[in-house]
């Protein structure tokens, strides 16, 4: 991933953990809360969603290369179990609560199609921020992001995750992305508002449901949704070069990989950068920018 060997030496030892945390969290709650699972049937899929978590963060800690495919390959894994599972578990859960199934499914539904729209929109909006909607400056978002890049040696400099965090938006555009978000979030639960307050109780999981979808709207549009689109452009890049980026401090993070536990056993050892990058590759384009 992008990491410097700062953020390395914090967070790639823990990386399996915090992976498989993420799906225990994510499938199990998902499935209490849209099926009917005996406690036998939840732990069994605890430990295999945990698992197979963990068994992906041990790839992403001994064999991914530091560079913006593994970038966007995790946040890909986040979104999709915080984003889709976890809060459209969240979502749903009033519909468990008042034995309404179907009800969940429709309330999840909507929320899937809630984070979609707040997904592109954040792209866009990066899009248009990055020049890529102006035809007189189509390619304007290279030189933000190749400032960052050494294409004869193939490396790129963790400093580039900086520009992947969108401008902090205007205050009418926060007011306006919290308003859609948290109408939008609204709908979700529209179909059993009334039989809360007909004399129900669990009042509690109507408020949650609609703020787990206007909170994750938000961070999407602003966060997100820009970060993804970063991300695909780099990939761009790569393409483009014939070749995948890795971090500047590549061999610094190769070497924190031996002193792990496993390492003998589980390290895919690149050795040097030149054992990474292909012996043949396109230079056409990245000699006319370095």
């Amino acid at each position: 991933m992008l990491f410097s060997i700062e953020d390395a030496r914090k967070i790639l030892s823990r990386t399996p953990f915090l992976m498989g945390m993420m799906a225990v969290m994510g499938v199990s709650f998902f499935l209490s809360s849209m099926f009917e699972l005996s406690a036998k049937q939840l732990l069994t899929t605890m430990a295999i969603t945990g698992g197979i978590g963990f068994a992906t963060g041990m790839y992403f800690m001994y064999r991914v290369q530091s560079g913006a495919r593994p970038t966007f390959l995790y946040m890909t894994y986040f979104t999709f179990m915080f984003l889709v599972l976890l809060s459209g578990g969240i979502v749903g859960l009033p519909g468990r609560v008042l034995g309404r199934s179907d009800l969940s499914w429709i309330a999840f539904a909507v929320h899937i199609f809630l984070m979609l729209i707040s997904l592109v929109a954040g792209m866009y909006r990066e899009a248009k921020a990055l020049g890529m909607l102006n035809s007189k400056s189509a390619s304007a978002w290279r030189s933000s992001l190749e400032q960052y890049i050494d294409y004869g040696n193939g490396r790129i400099d963790p400093a580039v995750r900086a520009s992947l965090r969108a401008p902090k938006p205007s205050k009418k555009m926060s007011w306006m992305s919290g308003m859609t978000g948290y109408t939008g979030a609204l709908a979700v639960n529209i179909y059993w508002l009334f039989e809360f307050y007909g004399g129900g109780g669990n009042n509690a999981a109507y408020f949650i449901a609609p703020l787990m979808t206007g909170i994750f709207f938000y961070l999407n549009l602003t966060g997100i949704g820009p970060c993804l689109l970063r991300l695909l452009l780099i990939c761009k890049l790569e393409r483009e070069a014939g070749h995948n980026f890795v971090t500047t401090d590549f061999e610094k993070i190769q070497e924190l990989r031996r002193t792990f536990f496993l390492s003998r056993w589980l390290m895919k050892d690149y050795g040097s950068i030149k054992a990474v990058l292909p012996v043949r590759r396109s230079t056409a384009r990245s000699g006319e920018r370095k």
